[in-house]
């Protein structure tokens, strides 16, 4: 069974937040902390960023850090962005979308596209080497 669980960066603060997602609308939602008791929910849930929510991917890298969407991770060469696609996670590799879950032996999360930005420039660069 898959857990289910998403991140999102409060917009209180900018901090990562892990839990349940509640969607209020385009511009508003939350995150439930993880533990959270149903009597407990009005007080519990978190504001968090619309555009920062991201799910796990029900993986983890190479050192059991869970992966998200978002992430970026390394094979120690190569940077890929895990993308959520219409068939599942996926990471971008040249210019297709493959399954990254026979290659997790070697991955590792560095990062994520909202606090290490520069990780995705490095991604584009090494991309554009791989499509030559």
């Amino acid at each position: 069974m898959r857990i289910v669980k998403f991140r999102g960066k409060r917009k209180l603060n900018g901090k990562w937040v892990f839990g349940s997602y509640i969607a209020v609308g385009n511009d508003w939602c939350h995150i439930v902390p993880l533990g959270t008791e149903i009597e407990d929910l009005q007080h519990e849930k978190i504001r968090v960023i619309t555009d920062t929510v991201c799910e796990f991917t029900g993986l983890k890298d190479k050192v059991n850090n869970d992966i998200y969407e978002c992430d970026i991770i390394t094979d120690g060469e190569v940077n890929y962005e895990v993308k959520y696609v219409w068939s599942g996670f996926r990471i971008l590799k040249g210019r297709q979308y493959v399954d990254f879950i026979e290659d997790l032996k070697k991955m590792e999360v560095i990062g994520n596209i909202f606090d290490n930005p520069d990780l995705v420039n490095d991604l584009i660069v090494k991309d554009k080497n791989a499509l030559s």
